[in-house]
């Protein structure tokens, strides 16, 4: 029982620690889109947020899409 609570509180601690390194990112992600300079990454960095936060396709990525093409 000690060792299944020890393996449970590892456990969470790493979740909690990939938690905060994913919100990390996503704040560098958006502050990098907020830079008025075009970036070449751009376009890169936001399929890469929209594939891990849910809008891999759809109007929504076509909306974002024409906006860099311009």
């Amino acid at each position: 029982l000690k060792e299944t609570k020890k393996m449970l509180k590892l456990k969470g601690e790493q979740y909690e620690n990939s938690r905060n390194k994913v919100l990390e990112l996503q704040e560098k992600i958006i502050n990098s889109q907020h830079v008025e300079e075009a970036s070449d990454h751009r376009p890169f960095l936001q399929k890469a947020f929209d594939k891990i936060f849910g809008f891999p396709t759809g109007r929504k990525f076509r909306e974002r899409r024409s906006k860099w093409r311009r």
